[in-house]
Protein backbone atom coordinates (compact mmCIF):
# COMPACT_ATOMS: atom_id res chain seq x y z
CA UNK A 1 0.00 0.00 0.00
CA UNK A 2 1.10 3.50 -0.80
CA UNK A 3 0.87 5.57 1.99
CA UNK A 4 3.05 8.74 1.29
CA UNK A 5 1.66 11.61 2.50
CA UNK A 6 0.07 13.97 0.02
CA UNK A 7 -1.19 17.96 -0.07
CA UNK A 8 -4.47 17.73 -0.82
CA UNK A 9 -6.52 20.74 -2.03
CA UNK A 10 -10.62 20.16 -2.62
CA UNK A 11 -11.91 23.10 -4.91
CA UNK A 12 -16.11 23.13 -4.17
CA UNK A 13 -18.36 23.88 -6.57
CA UNK A 14 -19.19 27.39 -6.73
CA UNK A 15 -23.19 27.02 -6.42
CA UNK A 16 -22.76 26.32 -3.20
CA UNK A 17 -24.72 28.68 -1.37
CA UNK A 18 -25.47 28.24 1.93
CA UNK A 19 -23.49 28.34 4.67
CA UNK A 20 -24.99 24.69 6.03
CA UNK A 21 -23.54 23.53 2.35
CA UNK A 22 -20.25 24.65 3.17
CA UNK A 23 -20.67 22.61 7.35
CA UNK A 24 -21.60 19.45 5.35
CA UNK A 25 -18.84 19.60 2.94
CA UNK A 26 -16.26 19.93 5.97
CA UNK A 27 -17.86 17.33 7.66
CA UNK A 28 -17.42 14.74 5.19
CA UNK A 29 -14.21 15.05 4.56
CA UNK A 30 -13.30 14.83 8.22
CA UNK A 31 -14.56 11.82 7.87
CA UNK A 32 -11.77 10.58 5.16
CA UNK A 33 -9.19 12.97 7.05
CA UNK A 34 -10.10 13.54 10.32
CA UNK A 35 -8.12 16.39 12.18
CA UNK A 36 -6.10 17.63 8.93
CA UNK A 37 -9.10 19.63 7.03
CA UNK A 38 -8.88 23.40 6.91
CA UNK A 39 -10.68 26.14 4.93
CA UNK A 40 -9.42 28.72 2.49
CA UNK A 41 -11.04 31.70 2.03
CA UNK A 42 -8.66 32.13 -1.08
CA UNK A 43 -7.42 29.49 -2.98
CA UNK A 44 -5.15 31.35 -5.31
CA UNK A 45 -2.35 32.01 -1.84
CA UNK A 46 -2.56 28.08 -1.70
CA UNK A 47 -0.51 27.75 -4.90
CA UNK A 48 1.73 30.17 -3.28
CA UNK A 49 2.34 27.86 -0.52
CA UNK A 50 2.72 24.96 -2.61
CA UNK A 51 5.60 25.96 -5.03
CA UNK A 52 5.08 22.54 -7.30
CA UNK A 53 1.05 22.99 -7.81
CA UNK A 54 1.86 27.28 -8.73
CA UNK A 55 3.99 26.09 -10.87
CA UNK A 56 2.18 23.39 -12.56
CA UNK A 57 0.50 23.93 -16.13
CA UNK A 58 -2.91 24.54 -15.05
CA UNK A 59 -5.10 25.24 -18.02
CA UNK A 60 -7.89 27.49 -18.27
CA UNK A 61 -10.74 25.18 -16.26
CA UNK A 62 -8.22 23.80 -14.49
CA UNK A 63 -6.80 26.56 -12.98
CA UNK A 64 -7.14 27.32 -9.04
CA UNK A 65 -9.21 30.72 -9.22
CA UNK A 66 -11.50 29.01 -12.30
CA UNK A 67 -14.98 29.28 -11.65
CA UNK A 68 -14.60 29.25 -7.55
CA UNK A 69 -17.09 30.75 -4.89
CA UNK A 70 -17.08 34.24 -4.85
CA UNK A 71 -17.60 34.72 -0.93
CA UNK A 72 -16.64 32.68 1.83
CA UNK A 73 -14.51 29.39 1.51
CA UNK A 74 -13.42 28.50 -1.69
CA UNK A 75 -11.32 25.40 -0.67
CA UNK A 76 -10.31 23.15 1.88
CA UNK A 77 -7.13 21.68 2.38
CA UNK A 78 -5.40 18.87 4.10
CA UNK A 79 -2.64 16.42 4.30
CA UNK A 80 -3.07 12.73 4.25
CA UNK A 81 -1.91 9.46 2.63
CA UNK A 82 -2.18 9.57 -1.12
CA UNK A 83 -4.66 5.92 -0.99
CA UNK A 84 -7.59 7.90 -0.05
CA UNK A 85 -7.25 9.25 -3.60
CA UNK A 86 -9.34 6.54 -5.36
CA UNK A 87 -12.28 6.93 -2.55
CA UNK A 88 -12.17 10.86 -2.39
CA UNK A 89 -12.96 10.57 -6.37
CA UNK A 90 -15.68 7.98 -5.73
CA UNK A 91 -17.76 9.54 -2.60
CA UNK A 92 -17.26 13.58 -2.43
CA UNK A 93 -20.22 15.20 -2.65
CA UNK A 94 -19.48 19.20 -2.95
CA UNK A 95 -16.06 18.97 -4.78
CA UNK A 96 -15.15 20.37 -8.37
CA UNK A 97 -11.56 19.41 -8.62
CA UNK A 98 -9.19 17.44 -6.23
CA UNK A 99 -5.85 18.63 -6.14
CA UNK A 100 -2.68 16.65 -4.85
CA UNK A 101 1.12 17.23 -4.70
CA UNK A 102 2.68 14.12 -3.75
CA UNK A 103 6.57 12.67 -3.99
CA UNK A 104 7.25 11.14 -7.69
CA UNK A 105 7.93 7.53 -6.86
CA UNK A 106 7.22 4.12 -8.77
CA UNK A 107 4.38 3.35 -5.81
CA UNK A 108 2.62 6.93 -6.49
CA UNK A 109 2.67 6.35 -10.75
CA UNK A 110 1.71 2.23 -9.66
CA UNK A 111 -1.63 3.73 -7.97
CA UNK A 112 -2.39 6.89 -10.31
CA UNK A 113 -2.32 4.03 -12.97
CA UNK A 114 -4.68 2.21 -11.37
CA UNK A 115 -6.96 4.83 -10.33
CA UNK A 116 -7.16 5.23 -13.86
CA UNK A 117 -8.24 2.11 -15.09
CA UNK A 118 -10.48 1.74 -12.17
CA UNK A 119 -12.40 5.16 -12.21
CA UNK A 120 -12.15 5.77 -15.79
CA UNK A 121 -10.40 9.10 -17.40
CA UNK A 122 -11.06 11.26 -14.55
CA UNK A 123 -7.01 12.40 -13.58
CA UNK A 124 -4.46 14.23 -15.24
CA UNK A 125 -0.89 14.52 -13.72
CA UNK A 126 2.23 15.72 -14.64
CA UNK A 127 5.49 15.77 -12.85
CA UNK A 128 7.61 18.54 -11.38
CA UNK A 129 10.94 17.77 -10.66
CA UNK A 130 10.32 15.48 -7.44
CA UNK A 131 6.72 15.83 -7.27
CA UNK A 132 3.60 14.50 -9.10
CA UNK A 133 0.75 17.25 -9.46
CA UNK A 134 -2.76 14.91 -9.57
CA UNK A 135 -5.87 16.91 -11.12
CA UNK A 136 -9.21 14.77 -10.62
CA UNK A 137 -12.27 15.70 -11.26
CA UNK A 138 -14.88 13.71 -8.60
CA UNK A 139 -17.44 11.32 -10.23
CA UNK A 140 -20.59 13.04 -8.25
CA UNK A 141 -19.42 16.30 -9.95
CA UNK A 142 -19.70 14.18 -13.07
CA UNK A 143 -22.94 13.22 -12.19
CA UNK A 144 -24.13 16.57 -11.40
CA UNK A 145 -22.57 18.36 -14.89
CA UNK A 146 -24.73 14.96 -16.71
CA UNK A 147 -27.52 17.29 -16.42
CA UNK A 148 -26.26 20.11 -18.06
CA UNK A 149 -24.58 18.29 -20.75
CA UNK A 150 -27.66 16.49 -21.88
CA UNK A 151 -29.03 20.14 -22.08
CA UNK A 152 -26.52 20.42 -24.67
CA UNK A 153 -27.50 17.77 -26.42
CA UNK A 154 -30.10 17.46 -29.39
CA UNK A 155 -30.23 13.62 -28.54
CA UNK A 156 -29.33 10.81 -26.17
CA UNK A 157 -26.80 9.79 -28.44
CA UNK A 158 -24.79 12.57 -28.63
CA UNK A 159 -25.08 13.16 -24.55
CA UNK A 160 -22.12 10.67 -23.81
CA UNK A 161 -19.58 12.06 -26.17
CA UNK A 162 -20.49 15.36 -25.17
CA UNK A 163 -20.01 14.67 -21.55
CA UNK A 164 -16.65 12.87 -22.92
CA UNK A 165 -15.77 16.50 -24.69
CA UNK A 166 -16.81 18.33 -21.23
CA UNK A 167 -14.52 15.85 -19.17
CA UNK A 168 -11.76 16.60 -21.75
CA UNK A 169 -12.17 20.02 -22.06
CA UNK A 170 -12.19 20.18 -17.77
CA UNK A 171 -8.57 18.02 -17.46
CA UNK A 172 -6.68 20.06 -20.48
CA UNK A 173 -7.06 16.59 -22.91
CA UNK A 174 -8.10 18.66 -25.88
CA UNK A 175 -8.61 22.32 -26.46
CA UNK A 176 -11.48 23.06 -29.02
CA UNK A 177 -14.56 25.25 -28.76
CA UNK A 178 -17.17 22.89 -28.26
CA UNK A 179 -15.26 20.75 -25.36
CA UNK A 180 -14.77 24.55 -23.49
CA UNK A 181 -18.12 25.57 -24.76
CA UNK A 182 -19.57 22.47 -22.78
CA UNK A 183 -16.96 22.77 -19.96
CA UNK A 184 -17.87 26.42 -19.53
CA UNK A 185 -21.78 25.06 -18.89
CA UNK A 186 -21.00 22.81 -16.62
CA UNK A 187 -19.03 24.77 -14.23
CA UNK A 188 -21.15 28.16 -14.59
CA UNK A 189 -24.38 26.27 -13.71
CA UNK A 190 -26.08 27.90 -10.89
CA UNK A 191 -28.52 24.87 -10.05
CA UNK A 192 -27.34 21.13 -10.61
CA UNK A 193 -29.64 19.72 -7.78
CA UNK A 194 -31.90 17.59 -10.48
CA UNK A 195 -29.47 15.87 -12.53
CA UNK A 196 -30.06 12.92 -14.52
CA UNK A 197 -30.07 10.14 -11.93
CA UNK A 198 -32.69 12.22 -9.94
CA UNK A 199 -35.00 13.31 -12.37
CA UNK A 200 -36.94 10.15 -13.59
CA UNK A 201 -40.32 12.44 -11.73
CA UNK A 202 -40.78 15.12 -10.74
CA UNK A 203 -41.39 15.02 -6.90
CA UNK A 204 -41.91 18.40 -4.87
CA UNK A 205 -40.34 17.07 -1.12
CA UNK A 206 -36.77 14.98 -2.35
CA UNK A 207 -33.70 15.23 -0.55
CA UNK A 208 -31.39 17.71 -2.07
CA UNK A 209 -29.09 14.60 -3.32
CA UNK A 210 -25.63 16.34 -2.22
CA UNK A 211 -27.09 16.40 1.25
CA UNK A 212 -27.89 12.50 1.39
CA UNK A 213 -24.65 11.72 -0.62
CA UNK A 214 -22.21 13.86 2.18
CA UNK A 215 -24.77 12.09 4.89
CA UNK A 216 -23.96 8.45 4.06
CA UNK A 217 -20.38 9.09 3.42
CA UNK A 218 -19.88 10.30 7.07
CA UNK A 219 -22.00 7.10 8.95
CA UNK A 220 -19.96 5.15 6.28
CA UNK A 221 -16.09 6.64 7.46
CA UNK A 222 -17.60 6.50 11.03
CA UNK A 223 -18.43 2.96 10.71
CA UNK A 224 -15.25 1.58 8.77
CA UNK A 225 -15.37 -2.07 7.72
CA UNK A 226 -18.23 -2.76 10.02
CA UNK A 227 -21.20 -3.59 8.32
CA UNK A 228 -23.61 -1.40 7.68
CA UNK A 229 -26.78 -0.93 5.59
CA UNK A 230 -28.95 2.12 5.04
CA UNK A 231 -32.56 1.27 5.63
CA UNK A 232 -35.41 4.66 4.69
CA UNK A 233 -38.67 4.23 6.60
CA UNK A 234 -40.28 7.02 4.09
CA UNK A 235 -38.23 6.06 0.76
CA UNK A 236 -40.37 9.04 -1.27
CA UNK A 237 -38.34 9.39 -4.73
CA UNK A 238 -35.64 7.30 -3.67
CA UNK A 239 -32.75 9.83 -3.29
CA UNK A 240 -31.36 8.35 -0.81
CA UNK A 241 -31.28 4.55 -1.51
CA UNK A 242 -30.08 5.73 -5.36
CA UNK A 243 -26.85 7.53 -3.49
CA UNK A 244 -26.37 4.31 -1.42
CA UNK A 245 -26.22 2.19 -4.29
CA UNK A 246 -23.94 4.53 -6.08
CA UNK A 247 -21.70 4.41 -2.98
CA UNK A 248 -21.91 0.84 -3.00
CA UNK A 249 -23.79 0.44 0.34
CA UNK A 250 -26.28 -2.09 0.54
CA UNK A 251 -30.08 -0.66 1.46
CA UNK A 252 -34.07 -0.95 1.91
CA UNK A 253 -36.25 1.77 1.34
CA UNK A 254 -40.58 1.50 2.49
CA UNK A 255 -42.85 3.71 1.88
CA UNK A 256 -47.11 3.72 1.89
CA UNK A 257 -47.50 5.87 -1.20
CA UNK A 258 -47.55 3.04 -4.54
CA UNK A 259 -46.19 6.19 -6.90
CA UNK A 260 -43.32 7.02 -4.64
CA UNK A 261 -42.16 2.81 -4.42
CA UNK A 262 -42.67 2.91 -8.36
CA UNK A 263 -40.31 6.11 -8.91
CA UNK A 264 -37.92 4.51 -6.59
CA UNK A 265 -37.34 1.25 -7.93
CA UNK A 266 -37.78 2.79 -11.49
CA UNK A 267 -34.62 4.40 -10.41
CA UNK A 268 -32.81 1.53 -8.24
CA UNK A 269 -34.07 -0.45 -11.82
CA UNK A 270 -32.21 1.97 -14.58
CA UNK A 271 -28.66 2.30 -12.43
CA UNK A 272 -28.44 -1.66 -12.92
CA UNK A 273 -28.96 -1.29 -16.80
CA UNK A 274 -26.49 -1.39 -19.43
CA UNK A 275 -26.06 2.21 -20.41
CA UNK A 276 -26.23 1.11 -24.73
CA UNK A 277 -29.59 -0.55 -23.75
CA UNK A 278 -30.54 2.91 -22.30
CA UNK A 279 -29.75 4.71 -25.21
CA UNK A 280 -31.55 3.07 -27.42
CA UNK A 281 -34.64 2.57 -25.46
CA UNK A 282 -34.89 6.73 -24.42
CA UNK A 283 -34.41 7.00 -28.29
CA UNK A 284 -37.46 4.71 -28.96
CA UNK A 285 -39.82 6.68 -26.62
CA UNK A 286 -38.42 10.47 -28.12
Amino acid sequence: MNNQMTSFIFKLRQNIALEGDLALAKMELDAFLPGAVQGVADIAAVGQRIPQLAEAELRQFGALDSYVRQNGTQAYVAYGPLTLLPDLIRRVSFVQRIYCVTRDTEEARRLLIEIENALGPVIVYQVDGDFIVVQAVPHYALFEFSDVVARHSDSAAKTKPNLDAMLNGLLGKIDNRHAGKLAKAALSARSTTSHLSHDIHYYKAKFFPRLARSMLNVCAQRLGDRPHRVIDNFVGSGTTLLEAASLGIPSVGIDIDPLSVLIARAKLEAVRLDSDLLTREVGRTL
